[in-house]
Parts: structure tokens; C-alpha cells; sequence
């Protein structure tokens, strides 16, 4: 599936370069935010460990793209791009682990998730006052840094995320650039990793990871 959005990523952004002689094409730069709640858990393999809830706390990510957009008429293609890695707050978990004679101890883990170059392909749909529908796919490449009682460490996983948004677009006055606002909900897909080098495997899960999203855009027709 990776393949699949890097390969129509480089597709639409051929084109817009063939074409932007025909002042078809936007390119811009955005600022953008998330707010989620997710959890983190990491689960161990025993029999005698105490089923625990998951770390869960509302985290606040900002993070800038760039994107090119094609223009078809009745609906654009765009590409958008995170050109560096984004990383989100680490998550606390405390565990209580029984034995088997009963005693407990608790032990403290921290997850952080970090994002890999996310590249979001979208259509938007937008009528003659400015205002839009944009509806999007993204893929990225996903480390998790951890910190857990057991020591594990985890190899990298894959995400996926759907993006829904309305906003409006203005020109910036005489500049010859424009101005976008929008804001929207993004949702993406949980994460399990399993550290299976061990002969009792552990995993970490990874869920709720959606929120509302706002995003500014300057942007240029070529």
C-alpha cells in the first residue's frame, strides 16, 4: 500500500510540473494542528500479570507540509507532503504486576510515537465563492521510542489515515497569492508492534488516534 501513494504521489505531481505553463497548478506551504487522545499500553506475556487500562492523555501536535495541487475542472488532486519527522508527547503508563504468591510491584513505562514523512493525497471540491470539501488518504512509516519495565524494543510499523475538511479560500489582496482556512477530523488506523525475539512475545499498542484538525495555507496558481 506504501507504494501504492508514493507511486500516485509522483504521478500527480508529474503532471502538475507538464502543466504549469496552463495555470492549472497550486503550490503552498501550511501550518496545521491535531488534538487526540491516545492511548498506549504495552501487553506481556504472563500469566499471572494484572490486566491494566491504558495510558490515555490529550496531546497537542503542530506540524508544517507542503503541497502541489492540479486542478481537473469539476475537482483537484493534491499531494501533501511532512517533510520531516513528526513526534508526539510520550504517554506514562503505570503497571501493577501480581505474582504468584500475590505480592505486587508497580512499574512505569513511556511510549512516544514518532511519524516518518506522512504524505497525504487528496481531491477538493470548491465552488465559485471559495469555499471547499477536501477528502484525503495518507500513509507514513511509524517508529515508536519506548521506555517500558521490560526492556523490549520494537521494530517500525505502518499507518493510515482518512481526512475530511471544509474551509474557504480568499486572495491575499493584489499579492498573487491566496489564503486558505480550513478546519476538519482525521482518523488513523491503531498501532501494534510485537517484539517476538523473546520466547514470551510483548506488544505495545497504539489506539485512538483521531482528533479535530486546523489548518492555514498560502498558496500560488502557476
Amino acid at each position: 500500500m506504501n507504494k501504492i501513494f508514493k507511486i500516485f504521489s509522483l504521478v500527480l505531481f508529474s503532471l502538475s510540473l507538464g502543466t504549469i505553463s496552463q495555470a492549472e497548478v497550486k503550490m503552498g506551504i501550511s501550518a496545521s494542528g491535531i488534538d487526540m487522545s491516545p492511548s498506549a499500553k504495552e501487553e506481556l506475556w504472563s500469566a499471572f500479570s494484572d490486566e491494566q487500562p491504558a495510558a490515555s492523555e490529550d496531546i497537542q501536535v503542530p506540524f508544517g507540509s507542503i503541497f502541489v495541487e492540479k486542478d481537473f475542472g469539476v475537482v483537484s488532486l493534491g499531494v501533501d507532503v511532512i517533510p520531516y519527522d513528526t513526534s508526539s508527547e510520550e504517554l506514562n503508563n503505570v503497571r501493577t504486576n501480581t505474582g504468584g504468591a500475590g505480592d505486587q510491584d508497580t512499574t512505569d513505562g513511556k511510549v512516544e510515537v514518532v511519524v516518518s514523512m506522512p504524505i497525504m493525497i487528496y481531491a477538493l471540491l470548491q465552488n465559485d465563492a471559495g469555499a471547499f470539501l477536501k477528502l484525503g488518504a495518507s500513509y507514513a512509516d511509524v517508529k515508536t521510542k519506548e521506555t517500558t519495565p521490560t526492556g523490549s524494543k520494537y521494530p517500525d510499523a505502518e499507518v493510515y489515515g482518512g481526512h475530511v475538511s471544509v474551509g474557504f479560500e480568499r486572495p491575499l489582496g493584489d499579492t498573487g497569492y491566496d489564503f486558505r482556512f480550513e478546519g476538519g477530523y482525521s482518523g488513523y488506523t491503531n498501532i501494534t508492534v510485537v517484539n517476538d525475539q523473546t520466547a514470551r512475545p510483548t506488544k505495545i499498542h497504539v489506539n485512538d488516534l483521531d482528533g479535530v484538525t486546523a489548518r492555514i495555507s498560502i498558496l500560488r496558481t502557476y
